[in-house]
């Protein structure tokens, strides 16, 4: 026994409209936003966090408060890409505490 796809062509709304044009999707960023990342690097210092792993789950078991603070729970990648790509003049001009 065969089994036929019926393939209704003459349906104007079933029809798929195939492109030349690449995909139109959002692509994926881990982007954290500055005030995240200094709430994030204060958070490391004040507590005495030795990596990534522990800022990351600290942070997270309270991310109610950082709510409140108006940061955001941060990932361990996104927390490693903005060290690395934001420059640390951005942080310059906030005052010392020392």
């Amino acid at each position: 026994m065969r089994r036929t796809a019926l393939i209704l062509l003459g349906l104007r709304w079933l029809r798929i409209n195939w492109t030349r044009k690449g995909i139109n999707a959002v692509r994926h960023e881990r982007s954290l936003r500055t005030k995240s990342q200094l709430i994030a690097m204060l958070y490391a210092q004040f507590s005495g966090a030795r990596g990534l792993r522990e800022i990351e789950a600290e942070l997270n078991s309270h991310a109610g408060k950082l709510y409140h603070l108006g940061g955001c729970p941060v990932s361990r990648s996104a927390l490693a890409e903005a060290n690395a790509s934001r420059p640390v003049e951005v942080f310059s001009g906030l005052p010392s505490i020392v």
